[in-house]
């Protein structure tokens, strides 16, 4: 079994990422978007462009196909594996709906069985999103515990803040290139202090405070 990858990042297209290994073996792997974006982030940050990154992987194998899965945290690789789990949510569906929301957002919404934020998900009706639930909230506690003891980012709420706009405003910053603990606390302060603030001022002012 493939545990995870480490090497030179090579072409980045929307759905595939390609890692050279010091053995000078290629290896493509099937990525979401968000592993992407945080290979094109590590890459833009490298400017002698000779860092090494590494994925964690997962090796779908079956008599037909054999495809090679990437990810960027171990927490990402994980909720795939629990996503896998669900009947009729296979591995491309997977990586559409972590494509779509963070991990937090997904594990948060199943432990709280939020149906409504589960059929927005691409390609999930509201029979799936039964299924989804009835299948793995009672591991998204565990999953939740060991994603904190990790480092992952799976926050807590905060009294009197939006999680989902936390979320996308934190990502926003994070998609700027500050840093994803400190972006999520500035935007935790700066919501918490106005609730009804715009999504727009509330980036402004994060912006501002991280800058």
């Amino acid at each position: 079994m493939i545990y995870a990858i480490r090497g030179l990042p090579g072409p980045l297209q929307e759905n595939t990422a390609v890692i050279e290994d010091r053995n000078g073996i290629s290896w493509e792997l099937e990525v979401s978007s968000r592993t992407r974006n945080d290979i094109h982030s590590l890459i833009s940050s490298d400017d002698s462009g000779a860092g090494e990154i590494q994925l964690y992987t997962h090796l779908y194998h079956r008599e037909d196909q054999m495809t090679l899965f990437g990810f960027s945290s171990i927490h990402e690789k994980q909720l795939f594996l629990l996503l896998n789990k669900v009947n009729g949510v296979g591995p491309r569906q997977s990586m559409k709906i972590l494509s779509a929301v963070s991990p937090s957002e997904i594990s948060r919404a199943i432990a709280g069985e939020d149906e409504g934020f589960l059929t927005s998900l691409p390609g999930i009706g509201l029979k799936g999103a039964k299924k989804i639930i009835l299948t793995l909230k009672d591991q998204m506690l565990e999953f939740r515990t060991a994603g904190e003891a990790d480092g992952e980012d799976i926050p807590t709420e905060t009294p009197g803040v939006n999680t989902v706009v936390d979320d996308q405003l934190s990502q926003a910053l994070v998609d700027m290139g500050f840093d994803k603990k400190s972006a999520r606390v500035a935007v935790q302060r700066i919501l918490k202090e106005n609730p009804s603030l715009e999504q727009g001022e509330a980036l402004r002012q994060a912006i501002i405070e991280l800058s």
